[in-house]
């Protein structure tokens, strides 16, 4: 293997590690925060049964997670009041 054909893995890897870097601090710095606050705010204005979690994992890796913690009450009741009446009807015909 030539000196040449490592170094332009090595500045490969300086322009991999350079973009990691540049995206952790984009991530820091504008998107969590962004993400973050927008499906809050959407929690809060809309009861559709959705909780949101900051996950951070010894500094390295961090995430925002997205889980329905209860269905909707609309959906309570469609499931509750209509899906029965639909059983009826498709079981008397």
């Amino acid at each position: 293997m030539k000196i040449e054909h490592l170094e332009e893995h090595i500045e490969d890897y300086k322009i991999f590690i350079k973009t990691v870097v540049d995206k952790k601090t984009l991530w820091q710095t504008k998107t969590k925060s962004l993400i973050i606050t927008t499906l809050n705010s959407v929690c809060k204005r809309y009861d559709i049964g959705l909780k949101i979690q900051e996950l951070n994992w010894i500094g390295t890796n961090e995430a925002v997670n997205i889980t329905f913690d209860s269905f909707p009450k609309e959906l309570i009741c469609w499931i509750v009041i209509i899906q029965p009446m639909i059983l009826v009807f498709l079981n008397y015909f």
